[in-house]
């Protein structure tokens, strides 16, 4: 989620952005093609925002069709299963994370992560992960388009909830750019530079979404990364970047 936050930001503040973004490995929304009524005078009818099909896999397909449940219930669900990422981060031996993680790198990346963690065997990164995959304790949060059944009602507050972060991230990825008022095309004010660069071996988030976003935003480049698979492309930068 943390593109459409930049995305988003752009979009709302455009008075505190610098005109330059970045995206390593963007989550890309999807659009069937049917416009918003907030377009403005940035509309086109000659470009077709439609995402293209292979950008997401089957099962992110579904879960946004509603075929898992509602979206409050599937992101409250996964959100609580990504929480429960730093409880087992520290339960598990911490060579067997490293492990796991390096399995996932390309050659190159894994040179790359033994250079940036030569000394403890990964220990620090181990712990950034754990860092980095915490949440708020959840007081007086709000889950995305939650209905109003949660409310609690003693205190006039939604119910609290330890993941809502997480369950936030997850509903926007099982969001479309019209159900957050955020079309690329439209929404976002053209930048001065735009530069992607996404993995040749994402296997986690298609290529094909950031070749779209590219197509969509002025002033936008994409850079392939050789080899390179999600994780790998965001946590050891390209050399040209």
């Amino acid at each position: 989620a943390g593109s459409t936050f930049a995305y988003s930001f752009a979009k709302l503040h455009s008075e505190r952005t610098t005109g330059y973004i970045l995206g390593m490995s963007s989550w890309i929304l999807r659009h069937d093609g049917n416009r918003s009524n907030d377009e403005g005078d940035n509309a086109d009818d000659t470009i077709d925002y439609s995402t293209p099909s292979n950008m997401n896999s089957k099962i992110h397909s579904w879960a946004m069709r509603g075929y898992f449940g509602s979206k409050s219930m599937v992101s409250s669900l996964a959100g609580g299963v990504v929480g429960s990422v730093p409880g087992l981060f520290s339960s598990l031996p911490q060579h067997w994370v490293v492990d796991g993680f390096k399995k996932e790198l390309s050659d190159n990346e894994r040179k790359e992560f033994d250079a940036q963690y030569p000394e403890d065997g990964g220990v620090a990164f181990v712990k950034m992960m754990t860092w980095s995959h915490g949440d708020g304790d959840g007081d007086g949060s709000v889950f995305v388009n939650v209905d109003n059944s949660n409310v609690d009602e003693s205190n006039g507050n939604r119910i609290p909830n330890t993941n809502d972060g997480n369950a936030k991230d997850i509903a926007v990825c099982l969001s479309t750019q019209q159900d957050l008022g955020m079309e690329y095309k439209p929404s976002v004010p053209k930048q001065k530079r735009v530069l992607l660069w996404h993995g040749e071996n994402d296997r986690m988030v298609s290529v094909a979404g950031a070749e779209y976003l590219e197509s969509m935003l002025s002033n936008a480049t994409l850079s392939y990364v050789s080899g390179g698979t999600h994780q790998g492309t965001m946590f050891f930068f390209p050399r040209d970047l």
